[in-house]
């Protein structure tokens, strides 16, 4: 641990140094992260849970351990011993998104500000999830990460108008380490090859776009940028990326799940004033092909040469990002089937991703 630990602190170190005075203004984001919100004089169902630190390593075994390189068959006992092991960041990560969403919904009091805050600067003050990783552990830390930093950011109206000096000392602490581990993420996926990069990629660059709103870094910003770029530039005139349909059963899956973190970025970038010309016409059609998958997945059949697994992403917030594509597009075929499925939100996109992207602006 002691050699990762100096490993990632050199790294840092040297970035930083290099971007010493490049700190950028604050980036912009859309509008519904920062929508103004009331809070109440009391709520009876406040109650602050603390779950204690995650500070081991983060070592997991794989759902897929076994499955071949394909990678696209469930192992039972791999993946019951996963979710025991993960439990205790789990119910951790599930009390920041529920108390953010209490928040955000205008449904949430004082309390239940000050217990967010609280959940997330106890982990922040016990190093919590910046423990050695293997690969599991690495895409659980940059989950966490996304979803962590996404629902930090949409209280951004209360961190605003909330000054007592308790709050901004909790805050100083929390955006101190949602930036270390932002800067432990970049870390864990930088310099791979070409053939291994894929949806934990975009999803660490997610992860480290939505910390930069509120780092104020512009490498946080600019290396999320440059993983999206590479992210398009992966992707096949026929609207696919190669490194997902090597799932195989779950090639349709994955290119949905991968979309996900692209046009949030995407979202971001738009803001910024970084999205010439809008999205790529290669994401549209990755997109296009992804939503035909739903009632037909012939194309993904002829491509793998194997059926595909049973996976409804219609479902438990799998098009989640729908409304964010939308948002960018205005694409009629996408409006008709968001009216259609209403998409729940996804708590590492930062929620409510109707509310947050598009009916904002």
């Amino acid at each position: 641990m002691r050699e990762f630990f100096l490993k990632t602190f050199i790294f840092v170190v040297l970035i930083s140094a290099l971007m010493v005075g490049c700190n950028r203004p604050p980036s912009v984001f859309p509008n519904g992260f920062s929508k103004h919100i009331e809070l109440l004089e009391r709520n009876n169902d406040s109650h602050c849970n603390l779950v204690p630190p995650f500070t081991d390593s983060l070592v997991f075994p794989s759902k897929y351990q076994g499955a071949g390189s394909a990678r696209d068959e469930l192992n039972k006992d791999s993946e019951a011993r996963y979710r025991a092991l993960t439990e205790q960041i789990n119910h951790f990560s599930a009390n920041v998104a529920r108390l953010s969403n209490r928040l955000y919904r205008d449904k949430g009091s004082m309390d239940d500000y000050s217990c967010f805050l609280q959940t997330l600067s106890a982990w922040a003050e016990q190093d919590g999830l910046l423990g050695e990783a293997n690969s599991t552990g690495k895409a659980i830390r940059k989950w966490n990460l996304a979803l962590l930093s996404s629902n930090y950011l949409k209280l951004h109206s209360l961190h605003s108008k909330l000054d007592d000096e308790r709050f901004r000392q909790q805050r100083r602490q929390i955006t101190a380490w949602l930036s270390e581990l932002a800067d432990v993420v970049i870390v864990d996926y930088q310099d791979q090859p070409k053939e291994k990069i894929n949806n934990h990629n975009y999803w660490a660059a997610w992860a480290v776009m939505v910390t930069s709103a509120f780092s104020g870094s512009d490498f946080h910003y600019d290396w999320a940028k440059n993983q999206y770029e590479f992210a398009v530039m992966q992707i096949s005139d026929e609207g696919l990326w190669p490194n997902e349909l090597k799932r195989a059963s779950r090639a349709h899956q994955y290119h949905n799940f991968a979309l996900a973190p692209v046009v949030a970025i995407a979202s971001f970038l738009k803001h910024n004033g970084d999205l010439e010309g809008g999205l790529p016409p290669t994401v549209r059609l990755v997109a296009r092909n992804v939503l035909m998958g739903i009632e037909s997945q012939l194309l993904f059949v002829s491509l793998t040469g194997t059926n595909q697994a049973s996976h409804l992403i219609t479902e438990k917030g799998r098009l989640a990002w729908l409304p964010i594509y939308v948002s960018l597009t205005a694409d009629p075929f996408a409006e008709t089937l968001m009216e259609k499925y209403q998409p729940e939100g996804s708590s590492r996109l930062g929620g409510n991703t109707q509310a947050l992207f598009l009916n904002a602006g």
